[in-house]
């Protein structure tokens, strides 16, 4: 099951049984109080979730990160513990709002004060350390305009209280805070353990900056070191979109487009729906749950996916793309360039770590490129649906980019080659391991590296989606899973180079 792969994977990234998870980070991360976040994983808890927890809330319950700092720093370290709720300072002030019980004339101060609407908790300017929580089980229509700013030490946060299911927030209405439910104008929020859906797409064929401007939760440029975690996303065009730097999103589950309105389209016809959309640099989209993010039809005969860098109005630097599960988009990442108000290169862009289950592709990275990485992750390219403009894997216009250490799975269906693009043989590749499951060659597009080979992976148990590796595989150095201290041996037994 591949909720349960992305649970093992985070525990497989510890390579211990005690406390420690390394987890790359350019944005950085540090704790509220200054210095390196600390995260504790107890394997006995994880031995219950194995045992209690169903495939895909397993996700969506994974960690607890104390803030998001300014550091540019390459590496972190992170120890947490896992939690039912997520962990927050103590707040300063709590308001409460119940859309059932609630009344705005109320103080909001206590949960029997408490306020009803949404447009009363706009009318108000939080402080820094104010938490707004909404009662479970409850559903608020209309949209959120957070008004206040935090601070490293003090947070503002949005969740939840109460017993019950996640409260619900949706925004149906086209006409209203471009269909945004929650906006972000601040820096220094927290947005956890709320259930977003059945958002409403842009107008039919929409520009670039309305498109932008929509997403059920909108992070302004204003909502610096924003950290969105443990939330769902569900019937929603577009679920998050963040031009919030030095943010995190992440730990969330993103399920499909509002199939209610322009039948599911972002914007009809050019636009399909996205997961999360990057509107500028340093961001860390890391341990997301995205699916079923496309439809068919439309201006490219099928379109959407799971994350999208777009809008060259803003730089597209030190983004890190990483340990998220991905599974029936229309691709997992996108990069735009001409389609764009002004095209704009990306530089130190990291996708490692990943498990990618999608349509037409893992990359169509149409941008020019300095120093980026595509590095351990685990894709497989053999899900066909109909309409689609390519069935690649890799599609590069754009140089300077590393591909290291993955593992491709494509089928005798895959009608493209594995690399496209104008600037694919300028790709550095090394030590990738390319498998076709129907037992033919695989059509590289390139020249193959010399470290790169053909062959079974073995998994698991690839048709159930288990994705790890048995314990003799020869690629227990490479993909998602791998290990660093088992070798990768190009020799190894069942290993060819059996190229087109």
């Amino acid at each position: 099951d591949i909720g349960i792969q992305a649970l093992v994977l985070f525990h497989k990234a510890t390579r211990k049984s005690d406390t420690r998870l390394r987890v790359p980070l350019h944005c950085g991360v540090k704790s509220f109080k200054g210095g390196i976040v600390k995260i504790r994983l107890r394997l006995r808890f994880i031995d219950t979730l194995f045992g209690t927890t169903s495939r895909f809330f397993v996700l969506c319950v994974f960690w607890a990160l104390a803030g998001v700092g300014p550091s540019h720093s390459a590496e972190q370290d992170l120890k947490f513990d896992v939690h039912q709720n997520w962990p927050t300072p103590n707040p300063i002030r709590r308001f409460f709002v119940d859309s059932k019980a609630g009344k705005d004339k109320n103080s909001g101060r206590q949960p029997d004060e408490a306020w009803k609407t949404l447009r009363r908790v706009s009318d108000h300017r939080f402080q820094p350390g104010d938490h707004i929580l909404f009662q479970r089980g409850r559903q608020f229509v209309g949209c959120l305009l957070l008004n206040g700013q935090g601070t490293q030490n003090n947070p503002i946060v949005i969740g939840a209280y109460g017993k019950g299911r996640a409260p619900k927030l949706s925004n149906p209405n086209s006409g209203l805070c471009h269909v945004n439910a929650l906006q972000l104008r601040g820096p220094h929020h927290i947005v956890q353990n709320l259930h977003f859906h059945h958002t409403a797409p842009a107008a039919p064929n929409a520009g670039f900056v309305e498109v932008w401007a929509t997403g059920a939760l909108h992070i302004g440029t204003e909502g610096t070191y924003s950290l969105i975690r443990g939330n769902r996303f569900e019937a929603t065009p577009k679920a998050i979109q963040s031009y919030g730097e030095y943010s995190l999103i992440t730990n969330n589950h993103i399920d499909g487009p509002n199939g209610e309105q322009q039948e599911g389209f972002l914007s009809k016809p050019y636009w399909g729906p996205i997961g999360i959309q990057i509107g500028t640099g340093n961001q860390t989209v890391a341990f997301n749950m995205i699916e079923n993010m496309f439809v068919q039809g439309g201006k490219w005969g099928a379109d959407g996916g799971a994350i999208e860098i777009d809008d060259g109005r803003n730089h597209k630097r030190n983004i890190h793309i990483h340990n998220n599960v991905t599974r029936n988009n229309m691709g997992f990442l996108e990069i735009s360039w001409e389609h764009d108000i002004e095209p704009r290169a990306t530089e130190n862009v990291v996708v490692e770590h990943n498990i990618s289950h999608d349509y037409q592709d893992f990359v169509l990275w149409w941008a020019e490129n300095k120093n980026s990485r595509i590095h351990h992750n685990t894709i497989i390219r053999t899900k066909q649906i109909e309409g689609i403009f390519t069935d690649t894997v890799f599609s590069f216009d754009g140089a300077d980019i590393d591909v290291n250490g993955n593992i491709v799975v494509i089928d005798d269906e895959t009608w493209d080659p594995v690399f496209t693009g104008d600037e694919a043989d300028s790709i550095e590749q090394r030590r990738n391991l390319y498998w076709n499951r129907d037992g033919g060659p695989v059509d590289l597009g390139i020249d193959a590296s010399l470290e790169e080979v053909t062959g079974d992976p073995h998994f698991i148990n690839i048709d159930a989606h288990d994705f790890q590796l048995e314990p003799f595989s020869p690629a227990r150095a490479l993909g998602a899973f791998a290990q660093k201290s088992a070798p990768f041996d190009i020799r190894a037994k069942g290993l060819a180079r059996d190229f087109e």
